[in-house]
């Protein structure tokens, strides 16, 4: 049976060095994790973080692109707020089946 752990090693993204210090930081993986929007932390909680602010992110650009839609109506702005969010999840929703 193959070891399906992923070794993020113990090496710090941010440590501090000297003699009476505490290593302090986040895992080089938790800093990729951040970085790279991609919730696989190791951190439950910021995992959590993350995939909400990828959520947000794309709704966001989804908004520009229909907002810069020639036919939207800026008096159904709601209506493009909701579409937004129903774009963001779909896209996270196929980006889970890939």
């Amino acid at each position: 049976m193959t070891d399906t752990k992923i070794d993020d090693g113990d090496v710090l993204a941010f440590p501090c060095e000297g003699e009476h210090l505490l290593q302090h930081g986040m895992s080089m993986r938790q800093y990729a994790a951040i970085n790279l929007r991609v919730p696989s932390s190791g951190l439950p909680w910021l995992d959590v973080m993350i995939a909400e602010a990828r959520r947000q992110e794309y709704a966001g650009l989804a908004m520009q692109g229909l907002i810069a839609n020639s036919d939207w109506d800026a008096n159904k702005v709601d209506n493009v707020a909701l579409m937004a969010w129903e774009v963001s999840d779909a896209l996270i929703a196929a980006l889970r089946h890939d």
